[in-house]
């Protein structure tokens, strides 16, 4: 399994991410993408009640996901932010979702929540520590 990505957003724009190798030959706008993203976790969660997906396959890739509720410091409620991880697809990826992507992610989401609630996010990026916990996925034994 290559994993191509991953990484934590907030509104659709990336607070940290790593990336291993290139996604695609034409260079894609990280920005862009990541909206993309966003608008495909917000209908996921407006169509279902309760999230049924933990991951969106196509032809090539997957897209692993979790989300966590946190306050900000501009916002009397709660926002989402989505960890997420885009790597290969191929067969019978779903177990090694659920069993090391999914925790993985939600691991590093609830740990980033815990220490930068109530934090301006989008004007104090300081996530260093963040964003070599996430080259972790690439150099270490996470996935089996």
């Amino acid at each position: 399994m290559v994993i191509y990505e991953v990484g934590i957003m907030f509104r659709g724009f990336p607070l940290i991410h790593s990336n291993n190798r290139h996604i695609t030959q034409n260079k894609i706008d990280m920005i862009s993408r990541l909206g993309i993203l966003t608008q495909l976790f917000d209908f996921i969660q407006a169509t279902y009640s309760e999230p049924l997906t933990e991951y969106l396959e196509n032809k090539d890739f997957i897209i692993a996901f979790t989300k966590e509720k946190m306050l900000i410091y501009d916002a009397n409620e709660s926002e989402n932010i989505i960890g997420y991880a885009i790597l290969d697809k191929e067969k019978r990826i779903d177990k090694h979702i659920s069993k090391n992507i999914i925790p993985f992610l939600e691991k590093t989401l609830k740990k980033f929540v815990a220490q930068n609630e109530s934090k301006d996010l989008l004007n104090n990026p300081d996530f260093i520590d963040f964003e070599t916990g996430l080259n972790d996925i690439f150099y270490k034994k996470i996935i089996k």
